[in-house]
């Protein structure tokens, strides 16, 4: 149905941030030297820009300062999924607490389009982690092409329990929206779409929130 679509991989590529970047991990928890962190950051940015050459270059300098480094991370950010995905299983049968591995595999599913694979490492990451907002957001992402859309708009909802969170998961809205939409609850729907343009109006996804608006008759936020 065409009101899901937008959930799959295509999308978060042509539209990526930093809620579909793995998130680095080290060995001993988060006591990842400065460093090491800072060159990954950068091959993040490089990603961002397309520039896959210098991003796998920032990558491999991190790993060259922090060998612990979780690996995992740089191959699923330079789309090697294979070996990402090895990476990340090791990493949650060698510490089963280490919630962003887990975290990271269910994102690597999303990106390969396995929603349903997706499901049950977001859901460890989540008993793990219960407040993670990435977490949560990606979970619900995962739900909604599974037409799980009860799931999904509890789960999307669940993210707007905490006040604090930042403007990038405002878009658990517009995964609740759609889920509302596909469920047949337009009204419902409406509000969602509504309230993630009032919180993130400037956010690459805005268009497309403000073109289902119209779609359903309803007005946009000034």
């Amino acid at each position: 149905m065409r009101a899901y679509s937008r959930f799959g991989n295509d999308y978060v590529n042509v539209h990526p941030n930093d809620l579909f970047l793995a998130v680095p991990f080290g060995g001993t928890g988060d006591r990842v030297p400065g460093k090491a962190r800072s060159k990954f950051e950068k091959g993040n940015q490089f990603l961002l820009k397309d520039q896959f050459d210098k991003a796998k270059q920032q990558y491999e300098a991190a790993l060259a300062d922090y060998p612990d480094y979780n690996l995992g991370v740089a191959e699923l950010n330079l789309k090697d999924a294979g070996h990402a995905r090895q990476e990340f299983q090791t990493a949650c049968r060698l510490n089963p607490q280490l919630s962003l591995a887990f975290q990271n595999l269910g994102l690597l599913e999303i990106q390969q389009h396995d929603y349903a694979a997706a499901e049950p490492p977001l859901h460890d990451a989540n008993r793990l982690d219960p407040k993670d907002l990435k977490t949560l957001t990606l979970l619900a992402y995962a739900e909604a092409p599974n037409k799980k859309y009860e799931d999904a708009i509890l789960t999307a909802r669940r993210v707007h329990d905490f006040n604090d969170h930042a403007p990038v998961y405002a878009y658990a809205h517009m995964i609740a929206a759609t889920a509302l939409e596909s469920s047949g609850k337009p009204d419902e729907a409406i509000k969602e779409y509504q309230q993630f343009l009032s919180e993130a109006p400037k956010d690459a996804r805005a268009n497309i929130a403000r073109q289902q608006l119209r779609q359903l008759g309803a007005t946009t936020p000034k």
